[in-house]
C-alpha cells in the first residue's frame, strides 16, 4: 500500500464520507407510511445526495496536464471495472445463496449455489450490460455497478478534458460547467411548478464529465489555500503559514454555508414535491420512489456535493495525529471494495430478515430512532464490508508472495 505520507488526507477522508453516505442510501432507513409524509425519510434521503456526486468530482482532482489518455484508460480498466466484472462473476455463484431462504421457504446452500452458477451466464451478462449500458442486466444484488457504467461516460471525455486543462482553458471548464448546471436547476423549478411561460432549457454536456470539470476546478481553488500544495510544503515562513490558514478556514465557513443553504433548499424542494405528487393522486410507493432532487441528477444534487466537498477539502487536517492520517488512508484505501461489496451484504441481511429485526429496535421511536438507526446500521455494514474486504486483500496478497516464493524456487532449481 501507498505510504499514507503521499496521500491527500482530506480526499481519503472524502471518500470515507462518500462510501458512508452510499450505504446509508442502500439501506432504506425510512419507509413511507399510509398517506403521511415521514419527514424523517426526506432528512436522510437529502443527507445521502451527494454520495454519488462526490466519487464523480473525486475523478477530477488528479487531472493534470501530465495525465494521458492511455494511463488513465489502464487504471480505469484495472481499478475500477475489472473489479467490478470479477464481483459480477462471484456473485453469479453466490446469487442462489444470497436469496435464500426463498418466500417458499426453499433453502439454498453455499456449496449448491456454486453448483447451480454458470461462468458462461455470467460472462454473457458482462457483455450485454456493457452493450446496453445496464446494470442491471448484469444480475440481481450488481444493480449498483451502474455506478461503473455511469463512470465510463468521464472515460469518454476524457480526450476533450485533457486537451482543455493543458490549454489552460479553466474559464471554459467552468462556462460548459455553468451550462449544464443552469440546465440542471430550470429543470428543478420547472418540476415544482410549470412556468407561466415556455423557456428554452439549455442541453449542455452529459452529467458525467461536468462533475469531474467541477471536481478539477473545485481541487484547484481548495489547494491554493491549503498549507499542501502538490504533496509539497509551500513555505515554512510564519507569514504564510498565518496566511495560508486563514484563507483556509474561511473557505471552510464559505462551504459550510454554502452546503447548509443548498440542503435546506432541497429538503424544501423534495417536501413540496412529494406533498404536491400525493395531492395529485400518486401513490405511496410511487412518491417514496421519486426522490428527484435528492439524487446526483439534479442541480441542486450537484450543488450540494460540490459544498460538501469543498467542505472536507477545506478541513484543518494537516496537524491531526499520524496514527488518525494511517487509520484515514487505510479506511480510503478500502473505500471502493466496500461500495463493490456492501450492497450484497444488505441485501442478504435484508433476506435473513436481520434488518428488519435491527429496524424495529432502533427506530421504535419514530424519528429520531430511525436517523439512529440509519448512522448505527449503515456503521455495522461498514465495519462488517471493511472486515471482509481486508481479509480477501490479504489472502490475495499471501497467495500472490506464496506464488513468487515458488516461482522463486523452480527458477534456482533450474539455474
Amino acid at each position: 500500500m501507498t505510504d499514507y505520507k503521499n496521500k491527500d488526507i482530506n480526499v481519503e477522508l472524502l471518500r470515507i464520507v462518500a462510501c458512508f453516505l452510499v450505504i446509508m442510501n442502500h439501506i432504506k432507513a425510512f419507509d413511507f407510511t399510509g398517506a403521511n409524509l415521514n419527514r424523517g425519510a426526506l432528512l436522510i434521503n437529502g443527507l445521502v445526495t451527494p454520495a454519488v456526486g462526490i466519487f464523480f468530482l473525486i475523478s477530477g482532482f488528479f487531472l493534470s496536464s501530465h495525465s494521458t489518455i492511455r494511463r488513465s484508460w489502464s487504471r480505469f480498466f484495472k481499478r475500477v471495472a475489472l473489479p467490478a466484472f470479477v464481483l459480477v462473476i462471484v456473485t453469479g455463484y453466490l446469487r442462489a445463496w444470497l436469496a435464500s431462504p426463498a418466500d417458499n421457504g426453499t433453502v439454498t446452500t453455499l456449496w449448491q449455489s456454486i453448483r447451480k452458477a454458470e461462468l458462461i451466464g455470467n460472462l454473457r451478462n458482462i457483455v450485454l450490460g456493457i452493450l446496453a449500458f445496464d446494470a442491471g442486466v448484469f444480475g440481481k444484488y450488481t444493480e449498483h455497478l451502474w455506478f461503473v457504467l455511469s463512470y465510463g461516460a468521464v472515460m469518454i471525455y476524457l480526450p476533450i478534458l485533457l486537451a482543455m486543462i493543458r490549454a489552460d482553458m479553466e474559464k471554459w471548464m467552468a462556462f460548459l460547467s455553468g451550462i449544464t448546471l443552469l440546465r440542471l436547476l430550470m429543470t428543478d423549478i420547472t418540476m415544482q411548478e410549470a412556468p407561466p411561460i415556455q423557456l428554452y432549457i439549455p442541453k449542455g454536456i452529459p452529467i458525467q464529465p461536468v462533475y469531474c470539470m467541477l471536481g478539477y476546478l473545485l481541487y484547484q481553488l481548495v489547494r491554493k489555500s491549503r498549507w499542501i500544495l502538490s504533496g509539497a510544503q509551500v513555505s515554512e515562513r510564519p507569514d504564510t503559514r498565518h496566511g495560508g490558514c486563514q484563507r483556509q478556514i474561511r473557505l471552510l465557513l464559505f462551504f459550510a454555508a454554502f452546503y447548509i443553504v443548498v440542503m435546506l433548499l432541497l429538503w424544501k424542494a423534495q417536501f413540496t414535491y412529494t406533498y404536491k405528487g400525493l395531492a395529485a393522486g400518486r401513490s405511496v410507493a410511487d412518491m417514496e420512489e421519486d426522490t428527484y432532487y435528492c439524487t446526483w441528477l439534479s442541480g441542486l444534487g450537484l450543488l450540494s456535493s460540490v459544498g460538501l466537498s469543498g467542505m472536507v477539502l477545506s478541513l484543518p487536517l494537516k496537524r491531526i495525529p499520524e496514527l488518525v492520517k494511517r487509520l484515514i488512508v487505510r479506511l480510503g484505501f478500502y473505500t471502493y471494495p466496500i461500495f463493490l461489496m456492501h450492497y450484497m451484504i444488505v441485501q442478504k441481511l435484508r433476506i435473513i430478515e436481520l434488518e428488519p429485526e435491527i429496524k424495529e429496535k432502533l427506530a421504535a421511536d419514530g424519528t429520531q430512532g430511525a436517523i439512529l438507526y440509519a448512522f448505527l446500521y449503515a456503521a455495522f455494514i461498514f465495519t462488517i464490508t471493511l472486515g471482509l474486504c481486508i481479509l480477501i486483500h490479504r489472502s490475495f496478497c499471501f497467495l500472490q508472495q506464496s506464488i513468487r516464493r515458488m516461482t522463486g524456487k523452480k527458477t534456482e532449481i533450474m539455474s
